[in-house]
């Protein structure tokens, strides 16, 4: 049985049990690997845009004996898939502005899609009002920090939300559930912007002046998070 790293764990828990799936940008196939092998899914769909990770990923799906229910697709996002044919699309390791480009791209298949697991490296906020503008909601978020980062996982279900500017930045559900993980990762953001605050009062200049100004409401609006 495969372990997965604490990032990709969180993501699978929110993938649809007993439903096909379906993981773009996959690398090694480790995701679908589990959940298949798992029993959590029945069948799954392995799919990256480069040639090498499709490749590096075969030797070790025959390994676990699973061949015969993942698929592995080489192409372009979410073109390597039919409408119908996954429940739940993941995207992991990525930015938000790809995945967005990602799911606009391939609006005709996530017509029929149950369920998005995104985790996006940065553009968080952009992402999140991304679901909004286009019928997804919110149905879970978790932080967990792997090998000293942190990382934001959504799961979205066809629905409508709206987000406030907080909300889009930092997560609905995540400021309503205020986990330890998110708590701490709130704790790690308010450091590394008082670290550059302290580096830009040592320049001078209208820009560092203006951006003393932002990052002077950015604190005081986490700090104010943070109870």
């Amino acid at each position: 049985m495969i372990k997965l790293d604490p990032r990709l764990q969180a993501a699978a828990d929110f993938v649809l049990p007993g439903r096909a799936m379906a993981d773009i940008g996959t690398d090694h196939a480790y995701l679908p690997i589990y959940l298949v092998s798992s029993g959590i899914c029945p069948r799954a769909i392995a799919a990256d845009k480069a040639a090498w990770p499709i490749q590096a990923a075969a030797p070790i799906i025959n390994a676990h004996a699973c061949g015969d229910r993942i698929s592995l697709r080489c192409g372009d996002g979410l073109s390597v898939l039919t409408a119908g044919e996954a429940d739940t699309i993941v995207l992991c390791g990525m930015g938000g502005q790809l995945m967005m480009e990602i799911l606009q791209e391939g609006q005709s298949i996530l017509q029929e899609t149950k369920r998005l697991v995104l985790q996006p490296q940065k553009h968080i906020d952009l992402l999140r009002y991304w679901l909004a503008e286009h019928d997804w909601r919110i149905v879970a978020e978790s932080i967990v920090e792997s090998k000293g980062f942190f990382y934001s996982i959504i799961a979205a279900e066809p629905g409508k939300m709206e987000l406030s500017p907080n909300e889009a930045q930092f997560g609905p559900l995540l400021l309503k559930e205020r986990s330890p993980e998110f708590l701490a990762w709130l704790r790690w953001q308010i450091s590394e912007k008082e670290g550059i605050y302290q580096s830009l009062q040592k320049q001078s200049g209208s820009m560092i002046l203006s951006r003393l100004s932002e990052l002077e409401e950015e604190l005081k609006n986490m700090r104010q998070l943070m109870g």
